[in-house]
């Protein structure tokens, strides 16, 4: 369950710094 849900996190991060492509979250994490 957890799992699950650590992976959609990671995934809805990654798309919305490839399109956001300012870097913010890069650099917050």
């Amino acid at each position: 369950m957890y799992l699950g849900l650590t992976v959609l996190a990671m995934a809805g991060m990654y798309f919305l710094e490839k399109r956001a492509s300012r870097g913010f979250l890069r650099s917050a994490s």
